[in-house]
């Protein structure tokens, strides 16, 4: 079933967190056709999307950051 799974958890390691997230997306992801995108922030978050990749099939998060220098927005996608 697809899905959108997330943790905030300061007192648990990144690799803890991620080791969380895998387990929560494989209990929501009944079927092989289903894809996963998951995101790491800092060292205190991670989410993931479990999806049939038919409606916006670009990996998620797509993140709009403020440009460093110019005040423009830029896109950043997640690489995971």
């Amino acid at each position: 079933m697809p899905g959108i799974i997330g943790i905030i958890d300061p007192s648990k390691s990144e690799r803890q967190l991620k080791d969380i997230i895998e387990h929560m997306t494989a209990v929501i992801r009944h079927d092989d056709r289903y894809k996963i995108d998951s995101f790491n922030f800092e060292s205190s978050i991670s989410a993931a999307r479990v999806h049939l990749g038919i409606f916006n099939d670009y990996k998620q998060p797509v993140l709009k950051l403020p440009a460093a220098s110019s005040g423009e927005s830029s896109t950043v996608r997640n690489s995971v």
